[in-house]
């Protein structure tokens, strides 16, 4: 028998700021793309501490640690 597995599942998810990507690769998993641009979104401000502005400045993009930026693995 066949075992049908998503390569999303393979992928080890990690943070330097603890953020849970694990929403974000649901979403990527079942292709809710809009949903998961929004979840990026989210993800990315609460790791650059800025949720509360709802925006990255450009202190917080060149501090943004680099094993959250590695997030092209869990694109298909």
């Amino acid at each position: 028998m066949e075992q049908n597995t998503d390569p999303l599942d393979a992928v080890e998810l990690k943070s330097e700021k603890g953020a849970d990507y694990t929403p974000l690769r649901d979403l990527l998993k079942t292709q809710q793309s809009k949903d998961a641009d929004k979840e990026t979104m989210i993800v990315m401000l609460e790791i650059a501490g800025r949720r509360r502005q709802v925006w990255l400045d450009t202190e917080s993009i060149d501090t943004f640690p680099c094993a959250d930026c590695v997030l092209h693995p869990i694109v298909y």
